[in-house]
């Protein structure tokens, strides 16, 4: 459905890999907004995930980088030595997680463009061939 349609209503949300159109359609006299998906929002937001995504994973490598060798401390690290690595293997885990999510969530929006993208052409498609029998033409599908 289009900008101006009157025909769908609600938000429409991503959710996995899948677009979940809500409808919050009328209900008595009132009127709902119709259903509207910012394309160039996606776009942007997609872009920035990614975005974010790298900066997160250089962020990732960069402390990786980072990390002392055991035997920098000297003879007082021997005691802290085990307590610090066991916290930096968490924060690196943590950190790499935080880039994978990052760009998912990017592809996940892509995604729910494209196919919202897909419904609402194969709807115009089907909404003219629907049009032309009307006028008197004949079914094209």
């Amino acid at each position: 459905m289009g900008r101006g349609s009157d025909r769908a209503y609600g938000t429409l949300t991503g959710s996995g890999s899948v677009c979940v159109a809500h409808t919050n359609a009328p209900k008595g006299p009132e009127v709902a907004e119709p259903l509207h998906v910012d394309f160039p929002g996606m776009t942007a937001a997609s872009t920035r995930l990614n975005t974010l995504g790298e900066h997160a994973g250089r962020a990732a490598d960069l402390a990786d980088d980072a990390d002392p060798d055991w035997y920098t401390w000297g003879l007082p690290g021997l005691a802290l030595a085990p307590l610090y690595w066991s916290k930096a293997e968490e924060l690196h885990e943590h950190l790499g997680r935080i880039s994978a999510v990052l760009t998912s969530h990017a592809t996940r929006i892509d995604a729910c463009a494209a196919n919202y993208h897909l419904s609402e052409t194969d709807n115009a498609d089907t909404m003219r061939q629907i049009r032309a029998r009307i006028d008197g033409g004949t079914w094209e599908g």
